[in-house]
């Protein structure tokens, strides 16, 4: 597993990934920690990424991206 990255997105892009990610988290009834999983993280690990602490590692955004069946486009809002 890769290492999750700190913060190397500008603020306004990390916080519309984190929206994202909360948007499609709720949409899919997952609870943070099921989600977590889903990622390969730990459950505080996910926290920062729905609350733009951290920035997500490629290989996060690569399962959630096929678990909620989008394209990595549509989840980091490019």
């Amino acid at each position: 597993m890769f290492p999750m990255a700190r913060n190397p997105t500008p603020r306004g892009a990390s916080q519309a990934i984190s929206d994202r990610l909360r948007e499609l988290r709720e949409q899919h009834e997952l609870t943070q920690h099921e989600a977590a999983e889903i990622a390969g993280l730990k459950d505080k690990q996910y926290w920062s990424l729905e609350n733009a602490r951290s920035a997500p590692s490629v290989e996060s955004i690569l399962r959630l991206s096929k678990h909620y069946r989008v394209s990595l486009d549509d989840l980091v809002g490019a």
